[in-house]
Parts: structure tokens; sequence; C-alpha cells
């Protein structure tokens, strides 16, 4: 059973992601990480999707692997827009 069931993936268009950019956010409390991906829609219809962070740490930090960090759900994106 999925622990985040965001809709099975079901979508009638398509996505890309850009590549992940590390940043700083100094303008964010008790923030030590921003991660940032643009996500344009190559289909041609406009729907939202789930931004999906997964991490993988070594065996002895105890934890799965690898494991749901972050989500984030986008507004809706027009065909061929970021």
């Amino acid at each position: 059973k999925a622990a985040f069931p965001f809709g099975h993936g079901l979508t009638y268009t398509t996505f890309e992601h850009s590549p992940l950019v590390n940043e700083t956010c100094d303008d964010v409390q008790d923030c030590q990480l921003r991660i940032r991906t643009d996500v344009k829609n190559t289909g041609h219809v406009a729907a939202p999707t789930v931004v999906q962070l997964y991490l993988e740490f070594p065996v002895k930090a105890g934890l799965p692997a690898p494991f749901l960090k972050a989500f984030k759900k986008t507004s809706s994106i027009q065909p061929g827009s970021t």
C-alpha cells in the first residue's frame, strides 16, 4: 500500500522536469537546503501534477531507501508552459 497515493499517476498530459537546483534559503527560518525544479507541460491538456522529492541515505542511517522527503502539488499548467 502506498504511503501517499497521489492519484496513482493518472493524467491526460505529460510533464518534463528540469534538472534539480540547490538554492540557499536565507529567507526561511530553520531552512538548510532548498531544491528547485521547473515543470513543463509537454502534452496537449492543461493539468496539475505532484512533484515528489525522494532521498536515499547510507544503510547505517536506518531510514528506508529511498524515502519521500517532500512533495508539492502544482496549479494547473497550460500545454507548453512551465
